[in-house]
């Protein structure tokens, strides 16, 4: 720890107080926000994420995942048709809560590289990002959350990669991460030239971003007049703003 923000443009350091919400009080708050929104047909849903549940069994915590289904079917998310989507990384421990703990949740099964996998982490992703990985992880996922660089290929062009192809050949949606604006969007001339490549090249179906404000821009300026192109209002498009909140055990 430098003391020191990664991103020194964006919220200053020590100016406020904060506090970490409980997954129940951010569902309630999403809740609250339905409610007050009645005459719009867009509601809020949620995105969650079993963060590390490798390290929760080290400290004997190895329920964390029934915890969580449990503040969720509190909240009434039980079934894939519920506005709600429950990632990991530890893609054993989503096959788990699909077969033993048989939850009808849309699944999203992150993915990265072993070298940026956590230290109690023991997910292969060599395996799992393989033909036969991607197949094995369609049986119990219904979507993948990779980072994006792991979705194209540069040579001469960026062309989708053996990722993204294996991926829509068993019909798995695709949420990479993460999309910043304030980031050097190498290879890609431009953050807009970058959200142009996914959202119209590779037509993925919803992405996590730090600005969402500059996805939707973006969006907004490709609508047509007619019923033509990218529809903001009816795309089933999913914009992802990076939150916390916690677990009370």
């Amino acid at each position: 720890m430098t003391g020191k923000p990664i991103f020194p443009k964006r919220f200053p350091l020590n100016k406020s107080n904060f506090s970490l919400n409980t997954l129940a009080e951010e569902l309630e708050f999403i809740a609250g926000l339905n409610k007050a929104n009645i005459d719009n047909n867009r509601q809020v849903g949620a995105y969650v994420e079993i963060k590390d549940p490798s390290f929760h069994k080290n400290e004997n915590r190895s329920n964390i995942s029934e915890i969580v289904l449990d503040v969720l079917k509190t909240y009434n998310y039980t079934n894939r048709t519920d506005n709600i989507f429950l990632q990991c990384f530890d893609l054993e421990e989503l096959q788990r809560i699909r077969l033993e703990l048989r939850s009808d949740l849309k699944l999203v099964g992150l993915l990265t590289d072993n070298k940026y996998r956590s230290e109690s982490s023991k997910t292969d992703y060599t395996y799992w990002t393989s033909d036969i990985g991607i197949e094995d992880l369609s049986t119990f996922v219904d979507g993948i959350g990779p980072h994006y660089t792991q979705l194209f290929e540069q040579g001469n062009t960026l062309e989708p990669s053996k990722l993204f192809n294996e991926a829509r050949k068993y019909n798995l949606f695709i949420h990479p991460y993460t999309f910043r604006s304030d980031l050097d969007p190498q290879p890609f001339a431009t953050f807009n030239v970058m959200l142009e490549f996914f959202i119209e090249r590779l037509k993925i179906d919803g992405l996590f971003i730090d600005q969402p404000d500059k996805a939707v821009e973006y969006i907004r300026s490709k609508q047509q007049p007619i019923n033509q192109g990218i529809k903001l209002g009816n795309l089933p498009f999913v914009f992802i703003i990076l939150s916390l909140t916690v677990i009370r055990l």
